[in-house]
């Protein structure tokens, strides 16, 4: 049975003063090294972003 996994990076950020899921982390961004984490060891990834952001 295939495992899928979501990551939700649609959030505005308020608290912390802005989308921290596209801050610089490493050689990528937060959203990169979330998704890079999950492709390891899931079939397929959903990332779920805020309308303005998808592509």
């Amino acid at each position: 049975m295939p495992v899928w996994a979501v990551v939700v990076a649609a959030g505005s950020g308020t608290r912390y003063g802005g989308a921290k899921q596209y801050e610089r982390l490493g050689r990528g961004r937060v959203l990169d090294a979330a998704v890079a984490a999950a492709a390891a060891v899931v079939d397929g990834i959903v990332v779920v972003v805020a309308p303005e952001r998808a592509a």
